[in-house]
């Protein structure tokens, strides 16, 4: 990859790296957000019972799940000529 490189394909593995910055830092951020919510709320595995913690997943875990994997589809399908 690093033979015979010229401006060109430097240009695009770095439009490439930063794309994938981009898609690694938001999917990260809010994974982490969700995450962070849930050890706020169930701060000990004896704090909440099953039904606390379904309307936990249900009401702020999954809404937006399919953003991130959205998010994360599109960093995939980005690739370096």
């Amino acid at each position: 990859m690093w033979d015979n490189i010229t401006a060109q394909k430097f240009r695009d593995i770095r439009g490439h790296v930063i794309s994938a910055q981009k898609t690694i830092g938001g999917v990260l951020c809010g994974l982490g957000i969700k995450l962070s919510a849930w050890e706020e709320r169930f701060p000990k595995s004896d704090i909440g019972g099953p039904i606390a913690r379904s309307e936990m997943l249900f009401a702020e875990i999954l809404p937006g799940l399919d953003n991130l994997n959205a998010l994360e589809n599109e960093g995939r399908a980005s690739k370096v000529a």
